[in-house]
């Protein structure tokens, strides 16, 4: 979308330059009495011109591919229970609930522990690590209002990495904190694109 963008915008460059070159080379010298014949014209040389031309609109495909997000990166929401479709793997996020306790853990004052169940699958075509870590837990729009999921403290909790071979699927309760108050809990995952940049952002809203 951003090269198509481009390429338009160099085309049609290109035909006001075309325009500017005829006024500004023939007409204004044809009406100013300029003889043509003389060397003294200052008329650019239609070489030079296209030279310019040409490099102008290189200049301007290069900076459309360097703005980052260009006819790129998608936001996609979901719910709970809904499966999402990442590059690489889908991922679903049960319904999330409060509990009372786990274990020896005690919630901290002004807090209650979320739970909810999420599966990753990876359908592409080769194998690579899942991380707990890659989908961040947001609850707010502080600058605070965000973390990950509580480190696995039985083999039902989701694992810290795991390495997916295609069609292969890991699972596990996701714990964390969150503000008594709280009344969603988002799940974030960011893609990074091969280069670096960021790809796709995809959230999951669970009602708490």
């Amino acid at each position: 979308m951003c090269i198509f963008a481009a390429n338009k915008m160099c085309a049609t460059l290109e035909k006001n330059l075309n325009l500017v070159y005829y006024y500004r080379n023939y007409r204004s010298k044809m009406f100013a009495g300029i003889d043509f014949t003389s060397g003294d014209t200052g008329i650019l040389s239609k070489k030079v011109f296209k030279f310019n031309k040409t490099l102008l609109c290189v200049l301007i495909l290069a900076a459309a591919l360097l703005l980052a997000g260009c006819g790129g990166a998608k936001s996609t929401r979901a719910k709970a229970d809904e499966t999402v479709h990442t590059a690489l793997f889908d991922f679903t996020c049960g319904q999330a609930s409060t509990l009372d306790g786990f274990g020896s853990l005690e919630i901290p004052e002004g807090n209650k522990l979320v739970q909810f169940h999420m599966t990753v699958t990876n359908t592409s075509d080769e194998t690579y690590e899942i991380f707990k870590d890659d989908f961040q837990m947001q609850w707010g729009d502080g600058d605070d209002d965000f973390g990950i999921a509580m480190y696995p403290l039985t083999t039902d909790m989701f694992p810290i990495e795991t390495e997916l071979a295609p069609g292969d699927s890991v699972e596990g309760d996701m714990m964390v904190y969150v503000p008594t108050d709280t009344a969603t809990l988002t799940v974030a995952y960011q893609e990074v694109l091969g280069n670096g940049n960021d790809g796709n952002n995809f959230f999951v809203d669970l009602s708490l």
